[in-house]
């Protein structure tokens, strides 16, 4: 009953992981199920220092810097975070600013430990805090789909020019090979991410039941 029930949410960039924690939040919210969601991209390092040397984001990526490489994510820190809010103590996280400078702002934002933890992000597939996951989910996506979505998030929300996202989709892509496509087969749950989110929901209705049954055993 004391446990905390952690979900990490995984898979290629813009393939749909943002709405499927949308679609989580809708659905614990109609269940009244306590939830709390984090993005393990904040425990990216700063990399604000590398980005003013080469004179902008784009120009790091050029240079050949592997930005999505485990090693440039904080993951001692993630694992102790997700670890305490496993145990059910709250926690202040890191924030990674998503606006081309690389910075990192450390405890920025907190986090309650509540029932059920979700975490989205490459880094929950990475090293041991993989094994912390009750249920590790991944979320497919054709690469047509992906590309324009990925694209449309690039220049509403980031401002990039299309030249430069799709250099940028043409690394991740590649970082993709190395990194998360691998460990795919170690999900738990595979879903494409540009389906109709109605059969997840009903993977939400019975992650409330398991954890309704250790909340109340007697049931």
């Amino acid at each position: 009953p004391e446990k905390h029930f952690l979900i990490g949410i995984s898979g290629e960039s813009a393939s749909g992981k943002t709405t499927i924690c949308n679609t989580i939040k809708l659905a614990t919210e109609r269940l009244n199920m306590p939830i709390e969601i984090l993005s393990a991209d904040n425990y990216f390092r700063d990399i604000s220092a590398l980005i003013s040397r080469y004179g902008s984001f784009d120009k790091l990526l050029e240079s050949g810097y592997d930005v999505d490489s485990p090693d440039n994510f904080n993951m001692e820190q993630l694992f102790i975070d997700l670890e305490q809010l496993s145990r059910g103590i709250d926690v202040r996280i890191p924030q990674y600013l998503v606006n081309g400078t690389g910075v990192v702002v450390p405890n920025a934002i907190p986090k309650k430990a509540q029932k059920i933890i979700v975490v989205e992000g490459m880094a929950t597939m990475y090293g041991k805090v993989a094994d912390l996951f009750d249920i590790k989910l991944y979320v497919d996506i054709d690469p047509e789909i992906q590309e324009k979505w990925f694209l449309y998030r690039a220049q509403t929300s980031r401002n990039q020019n299309e030249e430069n996202a799709r250099k940028q989709l043409a690394y991740v892509r590649e970082a993709s090979k190395k990194y998360i496509l691998p460990k795919k087969d170690n999900s738990d749950i595979i879903i494409n991410g540009a389906s109709s989110l109605e059969y997840f929901t009903q993977i939400i209705d019975y992650i409330y039941q398991i954890t309704n049954n250790f909340s109340n055993p007697e049931q």
